[in-house]
């Protein structure tokens, strides 16, 4: 047996085919090395956007080398600091075989995501909103948020000096356990807000997401739930409020609106007078050529 192996290897042919499989297994190797070591150095010039994640997903759509159907899972999100000609500043990490690899955070709503708790759930809703594209263009405004936090403590403090604030144990624990439940417990670091739950005296159905991270639950609510899962459903759509930054964007926009409100009644007021000046200029005229 070792002499037919020793003879077929001293075979040109079988020599010729061992040197190219050789020479074609080096150059696939190559190309693997070349690409750590182009993710390597992309990946030390990154910024982190966002805390690890370990979001697992499938591609829906094929974004190049990924074929659709790959299964994923999702790292962080990452800020480049140094351009490149095939990647955008903003960008997710998917783990794909074990391999980290850069994606634009674009292909986001190609990815079916499966969330197994609630901080993986509002993870996604950040990352499928935008939201980190927003703070990036936009900023965190922190001034406006500050006054936010600042007119939702004072606001607290009168619910409390009036006694509209429902002092029941039993009804704070159980409110305060549904929202624990359901909130994340990290957003980004510029973010300053930390949660409580109030239940204050009010016969309307009703509740409430203070900018500060603050859930207001009214007695009336109460009094109309029939169910745990009814509560759940309103918490969440209080905590997507939050989550999403509805209040600064509304006070931006806002603000937005008013300066372009200023802005445009600025030039409404230049065009009355432009035309006032040339209605009286041209009345001058018109009066000067009278034959009367």
């Amino acid at each position: 047996m070792v002499r037919d192996i020793s003879d077929r290897m001293r075979n040109p042919s079988v020599t010729f085919v061992i040197n190219k499989t050789t020479t074609a297994m080096k150059k696939r190797m190559y190309m693997v090395y070349i690409g750590l070591v182009s993710v390597c150095t992309l990946f030390a010039k990154w910024q982190d956007l966002s805390h690890e994640m370990n979001i697992e997903g499938v591609m829906t759509k094929a974004y190049h080398p990924i074929a659709a159907g790959t299964p994923v899972i999702l790292e962080k999100v990452i800020k480049l600091n140094t351009k490149t000609e095939t990647l955008p500043e903003i960008n997710m990490v998917l783990r794909i075989d074990g391999s980290p690899i850069p994606v634009p955070l674009s292909q986001a709503r190609y990815i079916e995501f499966s969330p197994k708790n609630a901080e993986e759930y509002w993870q996604c809703a950040y990352l499928k909103n935008d939201m980190y594209k927003y703070y990036r263009s936009k900023g965190y405004n922190r001034g406006v948020r500050q006054e936010l936090i600042e007119d939702s403590q004072e606001y607290l403090k009168e619910l409390a000096q009036t006694g509209l604030v429902y002092e029941d144990e039993f009804i704070q624990d159980f409110a305060r356990s549904i929202f624990v439940g359901m909130t994340p417990k990290r957003l980004p670091n510029e973010r300053p807000e930390t949660f409580s739950v109030k239940v204050i005296k009010s016969p309307a159905p009703d509740s409430y997401m203070l900018p500060g991270w603050t859930l207001l639950l009214t007695t009336g609510l109460f009094s109309t739930l029939d169910s745990e899962e009814e509560l759940k459903a309103l918490v969440a759509s209080e905590i997507g409020h939050f989550v999403l930054d509805h209040a600064v964007q509304n006070v931006m926009k806002a603000e937005t609106r008013a300066r372009r409100s200023e802005f445009w009644g600025a030039v409404a007021a230049a065009a009355v007078e432009a035309t006032e000046i040339y209605l009286i200029e041209n009345h001058k005229i018109m009066f000067r050529d009278s034959p009367l």
